[in-house]
């Protein structure tokens, strides 16, 4: 059995919504679609989550807005305290 990063939902808290006004709805979509999952019907809800849905999910963000390292923009204003612990989770 392999063991999955995961990551506290509570990553993304806000970030879909932001997204949807600032960017568009497709542009929500396409990153929705390249993280694996919708990430809107997890949103408020305290849940882990694949890292690398979180990673291809901004990436996809990015890449729309013009922004290859919006991640690496955002990650300074993240506080982990926030978000729970990451672990591996058995699939």
């Amino acid at each position: 059995m392999a063991a999955v990063p995961v990551i506290s939902s509570h990553v993304l808290q806000g970030l879909p919504a932001f997204v949807r006004n600032e960017i568009g709805e497709k542009a929500l979509q396409r990153a929705n679609r390249a993280a694996g999952f919708d990430f809107e019907l997890i949103e408020g809800r305290n849940c882990f989550i694949p890292q690398q849905g979180v990673v291809d999910f901004v990436d996809a963000i990015g890449k729309t807005a013009g922004e290859p390292n919006l991640g690496l923009l955002i990650a300074p204003v993240m506080d982990a305290a926030k978000y729970g612990r990451s672990r591996r989770s058995p699939i």
